[in-house]
Protein backbone atom coordinates (compact mmCIF):
# COMPACT_ATOMS: atom_id res chain seq x y z
CA UNK A 1 0.00 0.00 0.00
CA UNK A 2 1.26 3.32 -0.71
CA UNK A 3 0.46 5.86 1.86
CA UNK A 4 3.22 8.28 1.61
CA UNK A 5 2.48 12.24 0.07
CA UNK A 6 5.16 14.43 0.18
CA UNK A 7 4.65 18.25 -0.16
CA UNK A 8 1.81 20.30 -0.99
CA UNK A 9 -1.35 20.55 0.60
CA UNK A 10 -2.28 17.34 1.48
CA UNK A 11 -5.61 15.93 0.84
CA UNK A 12 -7.62 14.53 3.96
CA UNK A 13 -8.49 11.28 3.60
CA UNK A 14 -10.48 8.40 5.44
CA UNK A 15 -6.80 6.40 6.29
CA UNK A 16 -4.47 9.28 6.38
CA UNK A 17 -4.18 10.64 9.41
CA UNK A 18 -1.10 11.04 11.38
CA UNK A 19 1.36 13.67 9.87
CA UNK A 20 4.65 14.56 10.67
CA UNK A 21 6.50 17.86 9.57
CA UNK A 22 10.30 17.32 8.80
CA UNK A 23 11.88 19.51 11.61
CA UNK A 24 14.19 22.18 9.55
CA UNK A 25 11.81 22.28 6.48
CA UNK A 26 11.50 25.91 5.93
CA UNK A 27 8.29 25.72 3.53
CA UNK A 28 4.83 27.54 4.25
CA UNK A 29 4.15 24.36 2.48
CA UNK A 30 5.50 21.32 5.46
CA UNK A 31 6.91 18.25 3.92
CA UNK A 32 4.55 15.44 5.29
CA UNK A 33 4.62 11.94 6.13
CA UNK A 34 1.51 10.07 6.56
CA UNK A 35 0.77 6.86 7.60
CA UNK A 36 -2.86 4.88 7.97
CA UNK A 37 -5.68 5.28 10.68
CA UNK A 38 -4.80 1.33 10.95
CA UNK A 39 -0.84 2.42 12.27
CA UNK A 40 -2.10 4.59 14.55
CA UNK A 41 -4.58 1.87 15.59
CA UNK A 42 -2.09 -0.67 15.76
CA UNK A 43 0.22 1.32 18.02
CA UNK A 44 -2.81 2.39 20.63
CA UNK A 45 -3.31 -1.63 21.08
CA UNK A 46 -0.08 -2.49 21.47
CA UNK A 47 0.58 -0.14 23.80
CA UNK A 48 -2.48 -1.65 25.46
CA UNK A 49 -1.75 -4.99 25.02
CA UNK A 50 2.10 -4.10 26.22
CA UNK A 51 0.62 -2.13 29.40
CA UNK A 52 -1.29 -5.06 30.42
CA UNK A 53 -0.07 -7.80 33.15
CA UNK A 54 -2.17 -10.92 31.77
CA UNK A 55 -3.38 -11.80 28.17
CA UNK A 56 -5.72 -8.98 26.74
CA UNK A 57 -8.68 -9.89 24.64
CA UNK A 58 -9.94 -7.99 21.58
CA UNK A 59 -12.86 -7.08 23.54
CA UNK A 60 -10.85 -5.26 26.18
CA UNK A 61 -8.80 -3.46 23.26
CA UNK A 62 -12.12 -2.21 21.66
CA UNK A 63 -13.29 -0.83 25.18
CA UNK A 64 -10.17 0.63 26.00
CA UNK A 65 -9.43 2.35 22.85
CA UNK A 66 -12.54 2.80 21.32
CA UNK A 67 -11.07 0.67 17.81
CA UNK A 68 -14.05 -0.92 15.97
CA UNK A 69 -13.73 -4.73 15.98
CA UNK A 70 -13.76 -5.21 13.05
CA UNK A 71 -11.06 -2.91 12.08
CA UNK A 72 -9.18 -3.86 15.15
CA UNK A 73 -9.49 -7.99 14.70
CA UNK A 74 -7.75 -6.98 11.12
CA UNK A 75 -4.77 -5.17 12.89
CA UNK A 76 -4.28 -7.80 15.55
CA UNK A 77 -4.33 -10.70 12.52
CA UNK A 78 -1.30 -8.54 10.57
CA UNK A 79 0.60 -7.91 13.88
CA UNK A 80 0.39 -11.50 14.57
CA UNK A 81 1.24 -12.72 11.54
CA UNK A 82 4.21 -10.27 11.58
CA UNK A 83 5.25 -11.71 15.15
CA UNK A 84 4.77 -8.81 17.05
CA UNK A 85 2.14 -10.01 19.14
CA UNK A 86 0.70 -13.95 20.03
CA UNK A 87 -2.66 -14.84 20.53
CA UNK A 88 -3.28 -17.57 23.23
CA UNK A 89 -5.94 -19.75 23.89
CA UNK A 90 -8.25 -20.36 26.69
CA UNK A 91 -10.42 -18.86 29.58
CA UNK A 92 -7.48 -16.59 30.04
CA UNK A 93 -6.74 -16.13 26.59
CA UNK A 94 -5.89 -13.04 24.59
CA UNK A 95 -3.09 -11.08 22.94
CA UNK A 96 0.77 -10.58 24.65
CA UNK A 97 4.06 -9.32 23.14
CA UNK A 98 5.95 -11.95 20.80
CA UNK A 99 9.40 -10.10 22.39
CA UNK A 100 10.02 -7.20 24.99
CA UNK A 101 8.27 -3.78 23.78
CA UNK A 102 12.18 -2.28 23.53
CA UNK A 103 13.00 -4.93 20.54
CA UNK A 104 9.58 -3.84 18.07
CA UNK A 105 10.49 -0.37 16.43
CA UNK A 106 7.81 1.75 14.80
CA UNK A 107 9.36 0.75 11.81
CA UNK A 108 8.42 -3.01 12.57
CA UNK A 109 4.87 -2.11 13.18
CA UNK A 110 4.76 0.44 9.90
CA UNK A 111 5.76 -2.31 7.90
CA UNK A 112 3.21 -4.83 9.50
CA UNK A 113 0.21 -2.57 9.36
CA UNK A 114 1.42 -0.50 5.59
CA UNK A 115 4.08 -2.98 4.33
CA UNK A 116 6.80 -1.91 2.64
CA UNK A 117 7.98 2.14 3.33
CA UNK A 118 8.81 4.05 0.09
CA UNK A 119 8.71 7.93 0.33
CA UNK A 120 8.05 7.81 -3.76
CA UNK A 121 6.30 4.57 -5.02
CA UNK A 122 9.80 3.61 -7.15
CA UNK A 123 11.37 3.04 -4.31
CA UNK A 124 8.69 0.55 -2.71
CA UNK A 125 10.02 -2.68 -3.36
CA UNK A 126 7.86 -4.40 -5.85
CA UNK A 127 6.16 -0.90 -7.49
CA UNK A 128 9.88 0.06 -9.18
CA UNK A 129 8.61 -0.63 -12.43
CA UNK A 130 5.81 1.69 -12.07
CA UNK A 131 7.82 4.82 -11.77
CA UNK A 132 8.21 6.63 -15.45
CA UNK A 133 11.76 7.05 -14.91
CA UNK A 134 13.05 3.51 -13.46
CA UNK A 135 15.04 3.04 -17.12
CA UNK A 136 16.83 6.40 -17.13
CA UNK A 137 19.29 7.93 -14.86
CA UNK A 138 16.77 9.52 -12.09
CA UNK A 139 18.42 12.52 -10.40
CA UNK A 140 15.23 12.70 -7.90
CA UNK A 141 15.74 9.01 -7.44
CA UNK A 142 18.78 8.82 -5.61
CA UNK A 143 17.54 11.89 -3.56
CA UNK A 144 14.73 10.56 -2.15
CA UNK A 145 16.62 7.23 -1.61
CA UNK A 146 18.61 9.51 0.53
CA UNK A 147 15.45 10.93 2.89
CA UNK A 148 14.13 7.07 3.06
CA UNK A 149 17.22 5.39 4.30
CA UNK A 150 16.77 8.26 7.13
CA UNK A 151 13.71 7.95 7.74
CA UNK A 152 13.52 4.29 8.36
CA UNK A 153 16.78 5.21 10.17
CA UNK A 154 15.03 7.15 12.77
CA UNK A 155 11.94 4.58 12.61
CA UNK A 156 13.90 2.17 13.48
CA UNK A 157 15.30 3.31 16.94
CA UNK A 158 12.49 5.00 17.69
CA UNK A 159 10.56 1.50 20.04
CA UNK A 160 7.66 0.33 21.54
CA UNK A 161 8.91 0.58 24.87
CA UNK A 162 9.86 4.33 24.51
CA UNK A 163 6.50 5.15 22.97
CA UNK A 164 4.86 3.58 26.12
CA UNK A 165 7.23 5.74 27.98
CA UNK A 166 6.07 9.00 26.26
CA UNK A 167 2.47 8.03 26.36
CA UNK A 168 2.43 7.12 30.37
CA UNK A 169 4.28 10.15 30.73
CA UNK A 170 2.11 12.59 28.78
CA UNK A 171 -0.76 11.00 31.18
CA UNK A 172 0.34 12.96 34.34
CA UNK A 173 1.28 16.01 32.39
CA UNK A 174 -2.39 16.65 30.96
CA UNK A 175 -3.96 20.19 32.30
CA UNK A 176 -7.94 19.40 33.07
CA UNK A 177 -8.68 20.72 29.17
CA UNK A 178 -6.52 17.89 28.10
CA UNK A 179 -3.80 19.95 26.96
CA UNK A 180 -0.31 19.32 27.68
CA UNK A 181 1.56 21.29 29.66
CA UNK A 182 4.90 22.86 28.30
Amino acid sequence: MYNTHFGGVAKRTKAAVCKTAIPGFKSPRHLLVKFTLKTEYALKSLIHIASSNEPTSSTQIYEAEGIPMAFLEQILVRLRRKGLIKSLRGKRGGYVLAKPAKDISLLDVINAIEGPYGVVKCLVPGEEMECIFFLTDCVLRDVWNTVQLKIISILGEITLEEIIQRYNFSKFVKTPKGNLMR
